[in-house]
């Protein structure tokens, strides 16, 4: 055996603070004004928001994938370890 292991409760951890850190960046982003009044410069400081806005929600969504796929490992990860314990248990 090579000596690898994966603790379940370490996956479900990352999994959770995935989670977690992506509900906090959904959630800082409803705290952007809506229009910021910038005088001369309020188009491009609104574009900039958004722009920022807009990459803001890509990293979301990928950190909420990100943490849907360790959920799903930790599942793989549990049935064939019970699997396997199957096949000695027999």
């Amino acid at each position: 055996m090579s000596g690898f292991a994966v603790d379940p409760s370490a996956l479900e951890a990352i999994a959770s603070r995935l989670g977690s850190a992506a509900d906090v960046l959904l959630d800082l982003g409803s705290t952007f004004p809506p229009n910021a009044d910038a005088a001369d410069a309020t188009e491009a400081v609104n574009a900039l928001y958004q722009h920022i806005i807009d990459v803001a929600a890509t990293y979301c969504t990928t950190v909420v994938e990100a943490a849907e796929k360790a959920t799903h490992t930790t599942d793989q990860y549990a049935r064939g370890e019970a699997a396997a314990a199957d096949l000695f248990d027999h």
